[in-house]
């Protein structure tokens, strides 16, 4: 039932662009020149601490939208072939606008194009943990942001494709989408903390469905034997319906009920016919008649925790996908996944049509 969340990026946008530039190249710098590998210092954590220069220039820079309470502020270098979260490149505090004055890494950071000899790349990514008030990121704390765009290091020869993008040696960024690349300033990282407490699930029913039916949310705990109550429920009497789903699932929510080795908190919109006329839906009792389809996807709502992984965050958010209930409708038959919109999750039609895989 679940799609592959991660980033699933084995092979860097910016080296599939790279694998299709010229392989004219201009020499911008000598990379053993302009690579710091002076090891000790470069792995230091940059705290904005600019006393030994006199002055302090950030080369990068994001301006962050939502509530920063609680949160600080990590860049981190991220394995160039795995996507892996790396070493800590920069730690800050968390505010509305966070600067950096980042060192150029040491070169066995970056790695060498296989293509173009004598270009070396580094990738980092910016996120906003919870912080135990040290400004430091551990391994137990949870990210709940993540820039949208990656922050790139260039060294060494790069092709004229890539200077044309508006590409140059050092601290660059970028927003990727696909195989495709945008550049942006890299004073201009945007970083937004979005977080979704209560989402709202509704639509019509078809033919199958009668207006003396109900429809009631339904935890996926049911289908692992533990019973539950329903969040909520409504009468189809009007010819629409809407359910709402608010607040943090209760541990006992939190099954795994496709396999897969990680509990999920999972409610479907189930129609019913109220056998027992107590006006909500009696598991065991009472007639499930179908669930709310998006076509011909099952459509439910799903409570995404904050993850301890940067990368599988900003894969979050290349599906749409939030902190907090999300709507995602699977295509039983396919494996097919989309997200829907706020707009999309209140358009559900009540069916049998999208139940059977």
């Amino acid at each position: 039932m679940d799609p592959d969340y991660t980033l699933g990026m084995h092979t860097a946008p910016l080296l599939l662009l790279l694998a299709c530039a010229p392989l004219t190249t201009v020499e911008d710098t000598d990379p053993s020149a302009d690579a710091d590998t002076d090891t000790d210092a470069d792995t230091d954590t940059d705290t904005g601490d600019t006393a030994d220069t006199g002055s302090f220039e950030p080369n990068l820079a994001w301006d962050v939208t939502g509530e920063t309470d609680g949160l600080a502020f990590t860049l981190v270098r991220v394995d160039p072939e795995s996507f892996a979260m790396a070493d800590v490149v920069a730690e800050a505090a968390a505010g509305a606008r966070i600067e950096i004055q980042a060192d150029s890494p040491p070169i066995s950071d970056l790695l060498e194009h296989p293509d173009v000899p004598g270009l070396f790349v580094g990738y980092y990514m910016a996120g906003l943990h919870e912080d135990e008030d040290d400004g430091e990121w551990d391994l137990d704390e949870r990210w709940f942001a993540a820039s949208p765009s990656l922050t790139i290091y260039l060294d060494g020869i790069l092709p004229p494709s890539l200077i044309e993008l508006g590409l140059r040696v050092g601290w660059n960024a970028g927003v990727t989408g696909g195989e495709e690349f945008e550049v942006v300033d890299a004073l201009e990282q945007r970083l937004t903390i979005e977080r979704r407490d209560t989402v709202t699930l509704g639509g019509t029913y078809d033919h199958t469905i009668a207006s003396t039916d109900r429809v009631s949310t339904l935890s996926g705990a049911v289908f692992a034997g533990i019973l539950v109550d329903a969040l909520d429920d409504d009468a189809l009497t009007s010819g629409s319906w809407t359910l709402t789903v608010d607040g943090i699932p209760d541990d006992e929510r939190f099954v795994d009920i496709d396999d897969d080795g990680s509990a999920e908190a999972v409610e479907f919109s189930a129609a019913y016919t109220d056998l027992d006329h107590d006006g909500g839906l009696t598991v065991g009792v009472d007639t499930v008649l179908g669930m709310g389809c998006w076509g011909s996807k099952l459509a439910v709502a799903r409570w995404v925790e904050p993850t301890t992984n940067l990368p599988d965050l900003m894969g979050f958010a290349g599906y749409g996908i939030v902190i907090g209930w999300n709507v995602p409708a699977f295509d039983l038959v396919t494996g097919e996944t989309a997200f829907l919109t706020e707009a999309e999750a209140l358009n559900l039609v009540l069916s049998t049509g999208c139940t059977t895989g």
